[in-house]
C-alpha cells in the first residue's frame, strides 16, 4: 500500500526476501586452569578469546603473556572424571577442545621439546573418599554412627 496515494500494488519486490549470512563469531573463550611448578602457589584461573581456528599453540602462548611464564614449558591436559583424559600437543586444534572440558595448563620443569633426556610424566594427585555408614539396633530405636 502507498503512503501517499494509497494505491494496492501486488508486484513481487525481490528485496524484500532476500537472505544474508547472519554474522558468526569467529572467537570463543575458553577457561583454563593454571598449575605452576611451585606447588605452594595456587591455581590460577583464567579465561582466555581465542579464535575457533586456533591451535593449542595460541593458548600456550596466551597462557604464557598473561602468567610470566615460558610457553615451551607448559603442557595443556584434559581432565576428565579426575584423571587425564587427553595431552594436547602445541599443534592441535581448539576445535578438539569442548565448552565442558576441564583444561589444565601445567608448568613443567624443562623445554619440552628441546630435551630428549627428560621425560614429563604426568601424575594427577587424587584422593577417594568412601562414605561408609553403620546401623546399631539399641532400645527401639536406630542410630547412625
Amino acid at each position: 500500500v502507498c503512503p501517499t496515494c494509497k494505491k494496492i500494488s501486488r508486484v513481487f519486490d525481490p528485496c524484500m526476501y532476500l537472505s544474508l549470512p547472519m554474522p558468526t563469531e569467529r572467537n570463543r573463550w575458553i577457561t583454563v586452569n593454571l598449575v605452576k611448578l611451585d606447588p605452594t602457589q595456587q591455581i590460577e584461573k583464567y579465561k582466555l578469546k581465542l579464535p575457533k581456528q586456533g591451535s593449542v599453540g595460541q593458548l600456550q602462548k596466551a597462557v604464557a603473556e598473561l602468567s610470566g611464564l615460558d610457553r615451551d614449558k607448559l603442557v595443556t591436559i584434559d581432565v576428565y572424571q579426575h584423571r587425564f583424559h587427553r595431552i594436547y600437543e602445541s599443534k592441535d586444534s581448539l576445535s578438539l577442545i569442548l565448552d565442558r572440558d576441564d583444561i589444565f595448563v601445567f608448568e613443567v620443569p624443562v623445554n619440552k621439546a628441546n630435551d630428549p633426556d627428560w621425560v614429563v610424566l604426568p601424575i594427577y594427585h587424587r584422593e577417594h573418599y568412601t562414605k561408609t555408614f553403620s546401623y546399631t539396633y539399641s532400645g527401639g530405636q536406630y542410630t547412625q554412627s
